[in-house]
């Protein structure tokens, strides 16, 4: 992430001994890890755009909770404080942009282009970073349906959209379908378990797209060849059979494209390429919001009224529009003075995904997505069997169960997220230090 230099490399930490340099570290370059980030090329802003795009979508699903089935209980006055709240959908597509783009940062980085270790080796890692933590939250879910009857029951809220038909050769094929991650294909599978879960299924299922079709259209034909197919292939299943596969959203595809067009802008340099004029002749921040403008705009306007879903042109407008923000970030935090010591309308954006406390969210942000949904539902069941009102559970699940849901979040993160990326992160610095003693001795003896 750059603008005006060539790599992540140049992206500089500055230690400093007050506390608001400290802050100036954090949003340029990763904070306390800032050593780390000059190898790595992580930056921590990103990880702030992650954190506040899952808490977003935990703040919708309390929404939903309260607006939905027999426990709809949300007054105009409620509504009218929380419906900001209920778009956490647009928030899943910030994933999918986030997720193409720090995926293709090492392959734009490479002299070659290539994974790292080939395509094998990067399904390996992709599989060791998310399915641990997915299987659990699974096995969470099973477990709460399994000790409480309402949670297998119904209770009324969306969890029941949740609750699998118990017929065993129904629920045979259920178990089998969030095993293999294809569970979001069949509408009888899709929000069973665990519902955002769905998503998990589409992201998985994009990791191959990346060396099979992605990759070797990228290599032929560049970035906009590599754009244009993942858009046209995103989009084909969507136009080709109507209404068959929209709540899979194949158009992630191309948003996952979108986000891999950010990583090439940010990195990839060389004299009159596409990159190249594009990093340095676009608007990017007012590209930015005139495209998230148009996808509210398509939101609001497009309901019932086109031949496509609504969702697809909407989720590609934002999709875009976050591609493009993240080419902004990298260009301002590249810009940023050392000694630069309060935000200006410029550099707001990077001073918010920047924080502390975004950053910290964004370490834990899968986790928090993970396990959300069903613990929302039991405190939200437990209210209602106590006999609260509805501003009652509302003042509750924001301001008593949401701080305790993100904490058991972090929890349930040391547990299964945390070792399997100390044991991936461990193994790089082992091959790098393999790798550098091998340069030393080999450069020994041609001395």
């Amino acid at each position: 992430m750059e603008a005006n230099i060539s790599t992540i490399d140049s992206v500089l930490d500055v230690p400093q001994p007050s506390r608001m340099a400290k802050v100036r570290d954090t949003v340029r370059t990763g904070g306390e890890a800032g050593s780390e980030s000059k190898r790595t090329g992580h930056v921590a802003w990103l990880d702030g755009i992650r954190g506040l795009a899952a808490f977003y979508v935990v703040l919708g699903h309390v929404y939903v909770e309260l607006d939905y089935g027999q426990a709809r209980c949300l007054t105009p006055a409620m509504n009218l404080l929380t419906a900001w709240t209920k778009h956490g959908h647009y928030a899943v597509a910030v994933f999918i942009v986030l997720s193409g783009y720090c995926l293709m940062l090492p392959v734009a980085r490479a002299p070659d282009g290539q994974l790292r270790g080939g395509a094998w080796a990067y399904l390996g890692r992709r599989a060791k970073r998310i399915l641990p933590a997915y299987y659990a939250s699974l096995l969470m879910a099973l477990a709460l349906m399994a000790l409480i009857p309402a949670m297998r029951n119904g209770t009324g809220t969306g969890w029941d959209l949740a609750i699998p038909n118990y017929t065993p050769k129904i629920l045979s094929k259920t178990l089998i379908s969030h095993l293999l991650l294809v569970h979001n294909l069949r509408w009888e599978w899709i929000y069973k378990i665990n519902p955002p879960t769905w998503s998990v299924a589409t992201e998985w299922q994009i990791y191959f797209a990346l060396p099979l079709l992605l990759l070797p259209v990228w290599r032929r034909w560049g970035l906009v060849g590599c754009c244009s197919a993942a858009v046209l292939a995103g989009i084909a299943p969507a136009v080709l059979r109507p209404g068959r596969y929209d709540l899979l959203c194949p158009w992630y595809l191309g948003l996952f494209g979108f986000g891999m067009a950010g990583a090439m802008i940010t990195t990839r340099t060389g004299g009159g390429s596409v990159e190249e004029w594009l990093r340095r002749k676009m608007p990017w921040g007012w590209l930015t919001v005139g495209l998230a403008l148009g996808g509210v705009l398509a939101h609001c306007g497009m309901a019932g009224k086109a031949p496509v879903p609504q969702w697809l042109v909407a989720d590609t407008l934002l999709g875009v529009a976050a591609a493009s923000m993240i080419v902004y970030c990298s260009r301002v935090a590249s810009s940023m003075s050392s000694s630069q010591a309060r935000p200006t309308l410029y550099t707001l954006p990077v001073w918010i995904f920047g924080s502390r406390a975004a950053v910290a969210l964004g370490g834990f942000s899968y986790s928090l997505y993970l396990i959300h949904v069903p613990l929302l539902s039991v405190a939200h069941h437990a209210m209602r069997c106590l006999g609260m009102g509805p501003w009652g559970r509302l003042l509750t699940l924001y301001l008593v169960v949401v701080p305790l849901i993100v904490a058991a979040s972090y929890g349930f993160y040391r547990l299964f997220e945390r070792p399997f990326m100390q044991s991936s992160r461990n193994k790089v610095r082992r091959q790098r230090c393999l790798t550098e003693r091998i340069s030393a001795m080999v450069g020994s003896d041609n001395g």
